[in-house]
């Protein structure tokens, strides 16, 4: 098993990996060193103050139609970690995808996912 994790609006993969260790430390456990891969958000945002790194997200805008367009943009940056994968010979099970992320529901496992015989 292998799966993609995207967090959710204004955080990294990283951040999101460090809250995560137990659950990282039973799937790498369980399914080797590969089990979980971590991607960011294509945006980055603004430094805060009291941050060290600038977070990240999916898509920035109010407005619908720009939106739309980072979805898009968000939705083929994951395509191409997901086709990267495949063409690796180490393709993914599925996505874990955390808050705003769900609002991608076109996600890359819908498209191209062909179950291995058993």
């Amino acid at each position: 098993m292998r799966l993609l994790v995207l967090h959710g609006d204004k955080q990294t993969g990283e951040l999101l990996s460090g809250r995560m260790q137990p659950w990282n430390k039973r799937m790498l456990s369980t399914y080797g060193p590969n089990a979980v891969m971590y991607v960011d958000g294509m945006h980055e945002l603004p430094l805060r103050e009291g941050d060290d790194l600038p977070l990240r997200c999916w898509w920035r805008s109010d407005d619908s139609d720009l939106r739309a367009r980072e979805r898009r943009a968000s939705l083929e940056l994951l395509e191409g970690v997901w086709s990267a994968a495949r063409a690796e010979g180490r393709p993914f099970s599925g996505v874990v995808g955390f808050r705003c992320v769900s609002a991608l529901n076109h996600h890359p496992n819908r498209r191209h996912h062909h179950p291995e015989p058993h």
